[in-house]
């Protein structure tokens, strides 16, 4: 995966942690649903769902980042800067 695309940089750590559990969890549910041990499978399960809505969460984040850059940009591109912007929001 490439974290740079899909998370900022300050949760780039907190991601790699939750991608790795995803994967851990999803294959010990495989492992255990194999096994016969579908309470197990169910629990881990249920955990890899925590972790790819904690992805989810972080994800949106960097989404949300990246459309507030563009905005910003296309601002200064027009040549509205951070004073005339204060100014309209008073």
């Amino acid at each position: 995966m490439r974290f740079h695309e899909h998370f900022l940089l300050g949760d780039m750590l907190e991601a790699s942690n939750e991608y790795e559990s995803f994967r851990e969890c999803h294959m010990l549910a495989i492992h255990h649903t194999v096994s016969g041990e579908f309470d197990l499978a169910e629990e881990r399960i249920i955990d890899a769902l925590k972790s790819l809505e904690e992805l989810n969460r972080l994800s949106r984040s960097k989404r949300s980042n990246d459309r507030l850059l563009r905005i910003a940009n296309q601002l200064a591109i027009a040549g509205i800067g951070p004073d005339e912007i204060s100014r309209s929001l008073l």
